[in-house]
This record gives C-alpha cells, sequence and structure tokens, in this order.
C-alpha cells in the first residue's frame, strides 16, 4: 500500500538524518586538522626514503631500522561515507566510529610486520595501556607461535645469529603448517561482515592525547582513537585487486545498510 512505502521512506529519512547529525557533532568534526596532524606526524617522522623504504627511528642514533614495502595513512573519511558505516551497523552512534584517522604499514614479510609492532612500542608510538583490546585483529600470525619459533632459533643459534627476514619467514611458515594438525593457532579477528576472507593483517586501534589550543592561554585535551593496519605484501596485493578490494568492501556495506533502513 502507499501509506506502508511513505512511512518506510519517511523512516528511512529520519534515520538517515539521525546518523548524519551524530557523524558531524564529534570531536573530529571540530578538530579534524590537530587531530590529524597530531596523530599521524609521529609516525611519518619515523618512515624514511632511502636506497629502500624504511621505519627508523629520529630519536635514536644506531636503532634498528625496518624496511617497508609501503607505509600510507589514511584518507580523510568523508560524511557520505561515515554515515554509511553507521547505517550498516546495529549500533548507529558516531562514536563507534574508530578509524576516521590511521596509518597503514606493509611489510615484505610477517617477520618485518612483528617487527614494526616492536618498533612502535620501543619508540613510543603506541602504548598497551592505550589500546582497545576489543577491536584488535590479529588473522596474520599467532603471536604465542611467532615467540615459540623466535626462542627456539635462538636457542640453536644464539642471540648475536643473524638471520635474513625471508629465512625467518620460511620457518614460520614451515612452523605454522605442523601446527595446523592441532586445530587451534589463536588467531583472532574483529567480526567485519564486509570484510573478505582473505584480507589476513594485524590490526589494532589505539588512543592519542590531542592538545588543542581554544584561545589564547587555554588549552583543550582529551582522548582520540586510531587505527594501525600491519599487513604483508601478499595480502596487500590481493587487496589492490579482487574481492578484497575496496571498492567490493563499500557495496558490500551500501548493500547492507540499503536492507537495514528500508526494511528489505
Amino acid at each position: 500500500p502507499k501509506a506502508d512505502s511513505l512511512q518506510r521512506w519517511s523512516c528511512a529519512m529520519l534515520r538517515c538524518i539521525h546518523v548524519f547529525i551524530h557523524s558531524e557533532s564529534d570531536l573530529f568534526s571540530s578538530f579534524s586538522e590537530e587531530i590529524q596532524k597530531q596523530v599521524l606526524s609521529s609516525f611519518e617522522q619515523c618512515v624514511v626514503q632511502q636506497e629502500k623504504l624504511y621505519l627508523r627511528s629520529y630519536k635514536k642514533e644506531g636503532h634498528a631500522r625496518v624496511e617497508l614495502c609501503s607505509f600510507q595513512t589514511k584518507p580523510f573519511k568523508t560524511s557520505s561515507s561515515s554515515v554509511i558505516k553507521l547505517l550498516a551497523k546495529p549500533d548507529a552512534v558516531a562514536m563507534k566510529i574508530f578509524d576516521k584517522v590511521g596509518v597503514r604499514f606493509v611489510t615484505n614479510t610477517i617477520f618485518d610486520s612483528f617487527q614494526v609492532i616492536r618498533f612502535l612500542v620501543e619508540e613510543n608510538l603506541m602504548s598497551y595501556a592505550h589500546i582497545m583490546p576489543d577491536q584488535s585483529s590479529n588473522n596474520l600470525y599467532p603471536v604465542n607461535e611467532f615467540i615459540r619459533v623466535c626462542e627456539k632459533m635462538n636457542e640453536k643459534h644464539g642471540t648475536e645469529q643473524n638471520h635474513s627476514p625471508e629465512k625467518i619467514d620460511r620457518l614460520l611458515k614451515a612452523h605454522l603448517k605442523s601446527q595446523i594438525k592441532t586445530g587451534f593457532l589463536n588467531l583472532f579477528r574483529k567480526s567485519n561482515p564486509f570484510s573478505a576472507n582473505d584480507f589476513q593483517y594485524i590490526k589494532f586501534i589505539s588512543r592519542k592525547l590531542i592538545r588543542v589550543e581554544t584561545s589564547p592561554g587555554k588549552e583543550f585535551s582529551f582522548f582520540y582513537p586510531f587505527e594501525v593496519q600491519i599487513m604483508n605484501l601478499d595480502t596487500y596485493s590481493k587487496m589492490q585487486g579482487g574481492d578484497s578490494e575496496h571498492a567490493s568492501y563499500k557495496n558490500r556495506q551500501i548493500e547492507a545498510a540499503r536492507k537495514r533502513v528500508l526494511k528489505i
């Protein structure tokens, strides 16, 4: 009936307006420039292009560096993108969007992916205390098995023996293959029905204290979340084309939002 159709569209419009107001009323809307500058600048200072791309300390001379394939800052999430993301979820509130700002590290090997985490901790670019555990994912390689392989290598060769990341990766993959038979690998991934199954990465949401000068001599501070993604080149290559492609992800999200809003 025409009346039912009119009511459905009216409710859909109200829901969209409600979500849009939420998305445009958070701290990012008011302080986007300050948030992006303070979150991203510390990461960008550590990424240097020499013969290759490296993650290198700008505070400590002689500190170990990590080779990268790529480093990217997260593109600014538009209002329409935020609204669609919220409409696709049952709890459509802006405070549930934690990835308006973030970074992505792409490495050659699994070993280098874990080296990135170590670097970020040692350089105080992230703190365990500020990580949101329920927003974390690791379906790249189980941490306990990674530590086990590294400990075996130290016992066999000593800590002074240097192995290439590629050689360590071969050992990691061989070990994981032997462990698959046991069934439980302790991999975990935050539920996301819109992501493809071949999207393997380490992801976490951390928080940074943002300081904003609202008027001369007056400072306003708050914690704001940001996303860190770490993946190896295999996953990144798949993401550029195929089922993990960003356009496919967005299309699945739009379809879910349409079904929820219009009740079809």
